[in-house]
């Protein structure tokens, strides 16, 4: 009798180790072949663009701190509450190099490691002892490739610059975030001939605090409504300095860009006209809408709809 009741016993224990076995399967299998499927996709992208480019210079940086911090690719302190590893493999080295020759960059090439990266802005930073000279090399958001993205956490920007202990780049990290940033090397000297056609002039976030879809007019200083929140992408100004700028100086674009995520669509009215966009289907980046009015434009009025506790970025260029 207690034989019996020993072998119902392990019998149904081992019921329940199969059940979970058999539960648990399936998703530890497509965590190994997800992991399988990035090691390959990183691959596949860093040994296309050596091909195209040649070399690739690579900084892994990992912020261990809980605030957000800025950091000098030219000068970089392990233990300033962030680690960091380069592709060089002596970066004191590096550091001694870059002090007397520079490196031409054709493209500079992200890998976030976390959802939300479509605000980030990398700047190229000149030395000058009169002003500070810093410049956008990459805006997340608007350099995002919808339609060639190998991944969507790659960002790619082709403006070209120099990049030496006196022309370095900014680099901002969120809490516990781990970057990888590479800087594609050419021997051309490019860097000084960037088109600026296609700068961003402008980028803004809107975010709708309210249960209730809202019309917002951007660059209305009579428009008020407390519900909604706005914000530049660049630390060098506000979002009411934006809005005294453009009173007193046309906004002329030829492209609007506009992430807005979890929607179906977006309306928005442009100067006397309004419009749906609806993301094509042949696109898997299904938040990111790229506006193309074909010639310069005057941006006299714009307004936008957002959803219910929902964040978008604009920008104007």
């Amino acid at each position: 009798m207690m034989l019996s009741i020993y072998v119902a016993k392990y019998f149904v224990i081992g019921l329940i180790v199969i059940g979970i076995i058999m539960y648990l399967y399936p998703i530890i299998r497509s965590k190994i072949i997800h992991l399988f499927e990035d090691i390959e996709t990183e691959e596949t992208y860093y040994s296309h663009f050596k091909e195209e480019y040649g070399r690739l210079l690579r900084f892994t940086i990992t912020n261990s701190s809980n605030s957000i911090i800025e950091c000098d690719l030219c000068d970089l302190k392990q233990g300033n509450g962030y680690t960091f590893f380069t592709s060089d493999g002596d970066y004191e080295k590096l550091k001694e190099y870059l002090k007397s020759y520079t490196l031409n960059v054709s493209s500079t090439s992200v890998r976030y490691n976390h959802k939300n990266w479509q605000k980030d802005v990398i700047k190229n930073k000149v030395y000058n002892p009169f002003q500070q000279l810093s410049t956008p090399i990459l805006i997340a958001m608007d350099d995002f490739d919808t339609v060639h993205s190998i991944n969507d956490n790659i960002v790619i920007s082709k403006k070209p610059y120099e990049f030496n202990f006196f022309s370095t780049v900014l680099v901002k990290l969120n809490p516990y975030e781990t970057k990888d940033i590479t800087l594609l090397v050419t021997d051309e000297q490019n860097a000084k001939h960037t088109d600026n056609k296609d700068k961003v002039k402008t980028a803004i976030t809107i975010k709708n605090n309210s249960s209730i879809k809202q019309r917002v007019n951007l660059f209305d200083d009579k428009y008020s409504n407390p519900e909604i929140e706005f914000n530049s992408i660049f630390d060098i100004n506000s979002y009411d300095d934006i809005v005294l700028f453009f009173n007193q100086n046309p906004l002329v674009a030829k492209y609007i860009n506009i992430y807005a995520p979890n929607t179906e669509s977006v309306v928005y009215q442009l100067n006397f006209e309004e419009h749906r966009l609806v993301p094509p289907d042949y696109l898997q980046h299904k938040d990111f809408y790229k506006i193309n009015l074909k010639d310069e434009t005057f941006i006299a009025y714009f307004c936008i709809e957002v959803e219910p506790n929902q964040e978008i970025i604009v920008s104007f260029k």
